[in-house]
């Protein structure tokens, strides 16, 4: 049994897989079960293989979201504004005394700096 409270996206698909089941019984519906069972298995291989795949798979989620919710960079200025106000979300946390810090929102902070590099290569870096 997959312990899902590894990480976020297995508790997702999990969640996945409860919806498809409680839509009832069909073929269909059985085959879809199937297939989101196959994907957790995929994805718990990818979060068994450590953190840097983790991480990777973290950024591909964050580049999507970040994808739907905001237009590609006009300039290297706003690029830099972007990125510097996620810098300031981490500073935030790392002025925090250690204990008060929270991990998972630190990571997330770190993939949205990763992201916000990534993001200012492709959309601006690779149109010069």
């Amino acid at each position: 049994m997959t312990d899902i409270s590894r990480h976020p996206i297995l508790r997702d698909c999990y969640e996945v897989c409860l919806a498809i089941e409680r839509c009832g019984a069909s073929e269909e519906l059985t085959e879809a079960t199937i297939k989101a069972s196959a994907l957790m298995a995929a994805l718990e291989t990818i979060v068994d293989r450590g953190e840097a795949s983790l991480f990777l798979v973290d950024m591909q989620a964050e580049l999507h979201r970040a994808e739907t919710q905001h237009s590609p960079y006009n300039s290297y200025h706003e690029a830099y504004a972007v990125i510097l106000e996620e810098l300031d979300e981490f500073w935030e946390i790392v002025r925090q005394k250690t204990a008060a810090r929270d991990p998972v929102e630190a990571r997330k902070e770190l993939i949205q700096i990763a992201v916000t590099a990534w993001r200012t290569a492709r959309d601006i870096l690779d149109e010069d």
